[in-house]
């Protein structure tokens, strides 16, 4: 929609008292008359006839579903209220975009079920009590943190904040009273998320966490999570999370420090990996200077190998440095019973197909795991297929 398309709401504001145009018949037609062209027009030809009769504009603004307010530079919080209330009484989706000079936007509102806020730089709370809500983003950069108040959301099934936002330390400590039926979640790009985020719920299915901007403690229980990604040039700390039926994770490292990597660092990749232990497949994608590899020397210092692992385990990995047999070994220490193996890199893709068997017995020579609680692969493997496809124009 063009924007004298989306604006000719504001238009038809500013002229209660008279038609735009002198020739306007279209208003002189009962009320009913109207709503029974409108139900046989496509949406353009709509939206074309709204600029042409006011009272035209007044009946379709009583049936309208989607309404967007786009670079409304001189629109405050009280015109929003009013407007949705009064014009647009059938919308069920909201959309505020570009709109400066909104700085406190509080809604109250039965109908509607979709709301997006994009790039709303001066707005510094939302409140809103919306009963039916089901999806609500909240993206853009503000020129200071917004403040979210979400007092009656009992119905949201999707929930995006995606920039500099403040939620309260426990907005989601107990989602199956505040959100009870809240399917996915994403968070991101915030300095102010609070240093421990708990997240627990029943109903979760996907959640989704990227560029946190710094150090935060995240404790997940959802029983009913499905897929969770995570995306950072950070690594957190997962605690005491539970996760059982979890069939999909993702991982994206994006670090780049100038720092040899430590102790340290090895012992937050091993304690994230074990925290995405249930998952059936993994997908962990590496761009850092640090190696990913964890040398021999600092996995007995840290625990054993993660006893029951990902099936399907794909590595996306830029540093060439690696070799392919230290990718692998250490892939085999995540998930000793790893069935489907793939390493992504600049040139190649690597595929390994593994078939395991009966643990068999280990004699207390043998060197490969007699330090682990758990045996390691090599003692149940039976069968494996190996396949690689090269890209001829990067090299080998």
């Amino acid at each position: 929609m063009s924007r004298s398309g989306r604006l000719s709401w504001l238009m038809f504001l500013n002229s209660k008292n008279y038609n735009l145009d002198p020739q306007d018949t279209i208003s002189t037609l009962p009320e009913d008359v109207i709503h029974h062209i409108i139900s046989f027009l496509e949406t353009e030809d709509k939206e074309q006839l709204r600029l042409l009769s006011r009272k035209w504009r007044l009946v379709h603004s009583q049936t309208q579903k989607y309404l967007c307010f786009s670079e409304c530079f001189s629109l405050d919080e009280q015109q929003i209220s009013t407007i949705i209330q009064d014009y647009f009484p059938s919308a069920e989706s909201l959309v505020l975009e570009d709109c400066s000079e909104i700085k406190n936007l509080k809604i109250a509102n039965n109908k509607l079920t979709h709301i997006i806020v994009c790039k709303c730089e001066d707005l510094e709370k939302v409140e809103l009590s919306t009963p039916n809500l089901q999806h609500l983003y909240f993206y853009g950069a503000v020129r200071q943190p917004c403040v979210f108040e979400l007092i009656d959301t009992t119905k949201l099934k999707k929930l995006m904040f995606d920039g500099e936002y403040i939620i309260d330390d426990n907005t989601f400590l107990d989602c199956d009273k505040t959100f009870p039926v809240l399917e996915d979640l994403t968070l991101g790009c915030s300095y102010y998320m609070p240093h421990h985020l708990k997240i627990s719920s029943r109903s979760l299915k996907n959640i989704s966490l990227f560029d946190l901007k710094k150090p935060v403690d995240i404790t997940i229980d959802a029983e009913a999570l499905v897929c969770i990604q995570y995306k950072d040039h950070l690594i957190h700390n997962f605690s005491n999370s539970n996760i059982p039926n979890v069939q999909n994770a993702i991982i994206e490292f994006n670090t780049h420090t100038n720092q040899e990597p430590d102790d340290s660092w090895f012992q937050k990749v091993v304690g994230m990996l074990q925290a995405f232990k249930p998952s059936d497949t993994l997908l962990l994608k590496v761009e850092s200077d640090k190696s990913l590899v964890i040398p021999e020397e600092a996995r007995r210092s840290l625990f054993p190998p993660i006893s029951v692992g990902p099936e399907t385990l794909t590595v996306e990995i830029d540093k060439a440095t690696e070799s392919v047999a230290d990718l692998l070994d250490f892939i085999f220490w995540i998930s000793p019973r790893a069935e489907d193996v793939t390493i992504c890199r600049e040139s190649a893709v690597i595929s390994i197909q593994m078939k395991h068997g009966e643990i068999s017995g280990i004699s207390q020579n043998h060197s490969c795991c007699a330090s682990f609680l758990e045996k390691c692969w090599r003692h149940s493997l039976e069968e494996v297929r190996l396949m690689c496809e090269f890209d001829e124009s990067k090299g080998r």
